[in-house]
C-alpha cells in the first residue's frame, strides 16, 4: 500500500484528545473525516507514544519502533482506498516496559458516521525511548509534547 503524506495534516497530530490516562493505559479518540485508513495506524502510535511521555514526566523522547498484526482495511470490511468519517477510539495498554523500549496492546473502535457500523481491531505497537540530544532537544520537544497533553486533555485540538 503507497501512503500519501502530502495530505497529512499540519500540524501532525491525529489524535483530538485524551479521555483517561494512567500508569498503564491511556485512551483517546480522533473525528475522522475524510481520513485515508493509514490515520488509524499513525493516531495509534501516536496514542501509545503521549502514554510513554507522560510515563516519564516528559523527561525523554518517544518514538514509533514497529507495528505487528495490523489490521489492514480489507480486516474491517472496508475496501481499498475506503476514506473514513466516524469516530476513532483508541485504547493503547502497556504489556512491557523496559529502559529504552515499551510494548502495547492497542484497541481501536471504528465508529462509522454514516451507517454506525463499528469494527474493532487490536494489534501491537512498540515505542522507543532515548534521552533529548542533539538530534532530538529538549528546548523544542518537552514543552511541545507537555502542551499537547495539556490540550488533549481538555478535549481541545490542537
Amino acid at each position: 500500500m503507497d501512503i500519501d503524506l502530502s495530505a497529512a495534516p499540519r500540524p501532525f497530530v491525529l489524535l483530538d484528545g485524551v479521555s483517561a490516562v494512567g500508569d498503564e493505559a491511556l485512551r483517546a479518540w480522533r473525528q475522522l473525516r475524510q481520513a485515508p485508513f493509514w490515520h488509524i495506524w499513525e493516531a495509534a502510535a501516536q496514542c501509545a507514544a503521549l502514554h510513554q511521555r507522560h510515563r516519564c514526566g516528559f523527561e525523554r523522547h518517544a518514538f514509533l519502533l514497529g507495528m505487528a498484526r495490523t489490521p489492514a482495511a480489507a480486516a474491517w470490511g472496508l475496501p481499498e482506498g475506503h476514506v473514513l468519517d466516524g469516530r476513532l477510539e483508541l485504547l493503547a495498554r502497556l504489556t512491557q516496559q523496559g529502559d529504552g523500549a515499551a510494548l502495547y496492546a492497542l484497541e481501536a473502535t471504528y465508529t462509522s458516521a454514516a451507517d454506525g457500523d463499528c469494527r474493532r481491531a487490536g494489534w501491537e505497537v512498540r515505542i522507543g525511548l532515548c534521552a533529548y540530544d542533539g538530534r532530538f532537544r529538549a528546548d523544542r520537544l518537552r514543552e511541545r509534547y507537555e502542551e499537547l497533553f495539556r490540550c488533549l486533555c481538555r478535549g481541545g485540538t490542537v
